[in-house]
């Protein structure tokens, strides 16, 4: 090529051989680097992964849309109750995926991040609300930073909804307890074993985990 400051290549002019293998060595390097960079795009949300790797056999489509909503002015009665041991909770308990953003939506991979950005926490504090108002006392949700600041906050507002804590272990924990130990802390009403954790102790044949477990938080 030629070596002037503005090079311009002349008609005519033929790249030999050396030449051209000379140019075209880079590219493996830039195709690697550029396959590793997408890659760890991809593959950066577990959960599309998962998701994108075992499509489910469904059919989606828009949700059925009601004509008709009640409102607390027709509540005739609050949600009864019961009890486990010395604690009484609704028989109908709020769920915790909204304040996660953990969907279930099958192949609708979008779904989870929509969640998150429409369930603001002051949404969640009016879902809480909504629920004490009708009678449900209690919420099943997961233990993490999370989770634990927004309920210590609705709390300070005047809350008074009962956390039951979600609980689960993973490798990297040193105490196979100590998610379960953060929940009590951090002021759970009650504390259960999620069932994916309890099924592989199970599997396992580690009913030993077990036998720890509850003689700490019994």
């Amino acid at each position: 090529m030629p070596g002037t400051a503005d090079p311009v290549l002349k008609e005519g002019t033929k790249l030999d051989r050396r030449t051209v293998c000379k140019n075209l060595i880079a590219l493996p390097v830039m195709g690697g680097f550029a396959y590793a960079a997408l890659r760890n795009y991809a593959y950066e949300n577990v959960e599309l992964d998962s998701q994108l790797q075992q499509r489910a056999d469904a059919i989606s489509s828009a949700s059925t849309k009601f004509k008709t909503f009640a409102g607390l002015s027709e509540l005739k009665e609050k949600v009864p109750s019961g009890k486990i041991g010395n604690l009484e909770i609704s028989r109908l308990i709020c769920g915790g995926n909204l304040v996660s953003g953990i969907s279930h939506s099958r192949d609708l991979i979008y779904v989870g991040g929509l969640m998150k950005q429409y369930f603001t926490e002051d949404r969640v504090w009016d879902t809480f609300r909504l629920c004490e108002a009708c009678g449900i006392n209690s919420t099943l949700i997961r233990t993490d930073t999370n989770t634990v600041q927004l309920l210590h906050r609705y709390w300070k507002l005047g809350g008074k909804i009962q956390w039951l804590a979600q609980t689960k272990t993973v490798d990297t924990d040193k105490d196979f307890r100590i998610n379960a130990q953060i929940a009590m802390d951090s002021g759970a009403s009650a504390i259960y074993i999620q069932g994916d954790n309890a099924d592989v102790w199970v599997y396992e044949g580690r009913f030993d985990l077990f036998d720890q477990w509850f003689a700490r938080f019994r």
